[in-house]
């Protein structure tokens, strides 16, 4: 959360300092002389350029709530895939107990790469990730079993490695970090134009705080569920917890 507070809130220090600079220039002789357009139209391209941003802020917000669903769905599924797994390597006995625990490292590997915070043991890489997957598919492929359980087994398998490489690929909004900057810009243009045309009263100086704060919180909002495991609004991390205790017993 401290890091999904960063940029809103220079985000609203900028959006502030803009409303602050276009109210204190407002009265200042020459600046209205300086600003070849009339005042309609300035207004006009103030908030379109504030529409603009806004419009920008939804959109990404919009993706960045379906990424968060998806990644949710897609966690269900490697969870529901891994029990389903282990219930068929159960069934082959002593020989599936060593497969049975490379599932359970592969699922909370998978679990602490994407969360990041479980440090009891350590955060694994990708490459011990990838590790896991190849030494699940040979164990697999060795256990001594007829041929219809081998072929159960085998395609269980494929289908929980499927999810596991779609979970790992889930990540923030597409261009979400070049558009930071570019929606601050906008917003700061857009304040502070429309400052700079409004009169220097409290309470247009409230309003127009009033609506950086807005902004800002929005620009919050989206932080927090841009990446689906790692802010307030994340994917819940009981979906792993509850596979890992089915395989561990």
């Amino acid at each position: 959360m401290e890091q999904a507070a960063v940029v809103p809130v220079v985000a609203f220090l900028c959006l502030v300092a803009s409303v602050a600079v276009g109210m204190a220039t407002q009265g200042r002789p020459g600046v209205r002389t300086a600003l070849a357009a009339p005042p309609a139209m300035l207004h006009g391209i103030a908030v379109g350029l504030l529409s603009m941003a806004i419009l920008a802020l939804l959109m990404l917000t919009s993706t960045a709530r379906s990424d968060l669903r998806r990644a949710e769905a897609r966690a269900q599924l490697l969870a529901h895939d891994a029990t389903a797994l282990d219930d068929v390597l159960r069934a082959t006995g002593a020989t599936g107990e060593l497969a049975r625990t490379t599932l359970y490292r592969y699922t909370d590997g998978i679990s602490r790469l994407l969360y990041g915070n479980r440090n009891d043991i350590g955060q694994p890489s990708p490459a011990v990730i990838e590790g896991l997957r190849i030494d699940l598919r040979q164990q697999v492929a060795e256990l001594a079993a007829d041929p219809v359980a081998v072929a159960t087994i085998a395609g269980r398998l494929e289908v929980l490695l499927r999810s596991g490489d779609d979970l790992l690929r889930t990540a923030p909004p597409p261009g979400l970090k070049w558009c930071r900057p570019i929606l601050v810009a906008l917003l700061m243009a857009g304040l502070g134009l429309l400052s700079l045309l409004t009169p220097p009263r409290v309470r247009s100086a409230i309003l127009l705080t009033g609506l950086a704060t807005l902004l800002s919180l929005g620009m919050f909002f989206l932080e927090e569920i841009a990446n689906p495991f790692r802010g307030s609004f994340s994917v819940s991390q009981a979906i792993f917890d509850e596979a890992l205790f089915t395989i561990a017993n």
